[in-house]
């Protein structure tokens, strides 16, 4: 049986994998926006093979690291019972990919990170300027869920109100296991 997450456990995933994010180089093409990461926390025991890696993405390269009989390369998530899996997906639109998306048994946490284009207000001038602003999400397996936001010349801080149709497919992502 998979150990539940704690919350201290939790909060170190999301501080990990959105620290992980944003010591990625920005994007080089004008108007572009890095690629989104995931990342899972799962059991020690759990499989993480080719059977696996397909449930995660059926339709769309995944890109991680797999060592050379297939097996997913998964680092110790410091002092748990998890291990933390990252990767990404090539091609389609995020929702496709999260629609299709099965995580694997024995997963307790999902993180989303990624970048996008926004307005930000500039309180001295009052004017609105472009910016890319990085956020991590995860979705634990209990449906909990908690969010990092880095806004250039702001800094990092908490994102609340998390809704909308990522937010539910993410969340059920974590709640379908696969077969």
């Amino acid at each position: 049986m998979t150990p539940a997450i704690t919350q201290e456990h939790a909060e170190s995933f999301l501080e990990a994998a959105h620290r992980a994010y944003l010591g990625i180089p920005e994007a080089k093409r004008p108007g572009g926006c890095n690629r989104h990461i995931f990342s899972l926390l799962l059991a020690e025991d759990a499989p993480l093979g080719t059977l696996e890696q397909l449930e995660l993405s059926r339709s769309y390269p995944l890109i991680a690291a797999i060592d050379g009989d297939g097996t997913a390369i998964t680092t110790k998530f410091k002092d748990s019972p998890w291990r933390h899996f990252v990767f990404s997906v090539n091609g389609g639109e995020i929702d496709d990919q999260l629609e299709e998306m099965k995580a694997p048994h024995g997963s307790v946490a999902l993180s989303f990170s990624f970048e996008m284009l926004v307005k930000v207000l500039s309180l001295s001038d009052r004017e609105a300027k472009p910016a890319k602003v990085r956020q991590t999400i995860v979705v634990l397996d209990d449906g909990r869920t908690m969010s990092l936001i880095t806004t250039p010349g702001v800094g990092t801080q908490r994102a609340e109100a998390l809704t909308g149709a990522t937010m539910a497919r993410l969340k059920a992502v974590i709640a379908r296991p696969a077969a």
